[in-house]
């Protein structure tokens, strides 16, 4: 005779199973996209600080300067994704778009820019308002910590952790707003890219020393990206956890 399992130990398992797996995809994660995933903690860490302070008078100090610097935060994306959005919407209006020959992912790319720019300035926009609603609320640094902090699971070290779901709506403008930057840099690159195409990369023409300095000047920006990216968040996230090992 098969002996079942009570559903107390299914559930135990299955339990078990999920966070097995989640743990084996935040390592893979860490190792794929190690740039996004320290910006991922560097946004984590003062929402678990604040989470965790004994003081009730500092606590709500640190929750209202989080809200402070979160709202700065929206309000400069959605500045810098309103620019973003304009010239995604100016390029349509260049000769260069409609040369026979160009792609059309330049099109497509461009469009998703400026979707993406869009759906940025609305979703900052949405997260300043409910700041602001909260920041008039008597017990709005509470409900703000109960949003962000899980109320009844703690960590492996016994401290309240900030709820994963409100860690990636949080995120969400920037992200957007990188995707608009992404998607247009895409599309710039491949139009360039076939103005070279078209003169067959011919050293004699001029199409083919654009395509050549903005090759150059591209390398030089994603370099410098990419540094800058890793000598914040990453600098970030070691000076962290050199300061908790303290």
């Amino acid at each position: 005779m098969i002996k079942m399992k009570p559903p107390s130990a299914i559930l135990a398992s299955g339990k078990e199973n999920v966070l097995s797996t989640l743990s084996a995809t935040k390592t893979i994660l860490w190792k794929v996209f190690p740039f996004h995933a320290a910006a991922w903690e560097a946004a984590a860490e003062p929402i678990q600080q604040l989470l965790n302070t004994d003081d009730e008078d500092l606590k709500d100090e640190r929750t209202e300067l989080w809200r402070n610097a979160m709202q700065v935060q929206l309000n400069s994306i959605a500045v810098t994704s309103a620019l973003v959005a304009a010239v995604a919407s100016s390029a349509f209006t260049w000769p260069t778009i409609t040369t026979p020959g160009v792609s059309w992912v330049v099109r497509a790319a461009w469009y998703s820019s400026l979707l993406l720019s869009l759906a940025s300035i609305c979703t900052a926009t949405q997260q300043s308002i409910v700041l602001s609603r909260l920041a008039t609320n008597p017990q709005g640094s509470v409900i703000l910590r109960m949003m962000l902090g899980k109320s009844k699971h703690q960590g492996s070290n016994g401290q309240l952790e900030p709820r994963r779901l409100q860690l990636y709506i949080w995120q969400v403008p920037v992200s957007l707003l990188s995707g608009g930057v992404y998607f247009f840099l895409a599309g710039l690159t491949v139009m360039v890219w076939n103005l070279g195409q078209m003169v067959d990369l011919n050293w004699d023409q001029d199409d083919t020393k654009v395509v050549t300095v903005f090759m150059i000047v591209l390398g030089f920006v994603v370099f410098s990206y990419v540094l800058s990216t890793a000598g914040l968040y990453n600098r970030i996230r070691v000076v962290t956890r050199e300061f908790h090992a303290q």
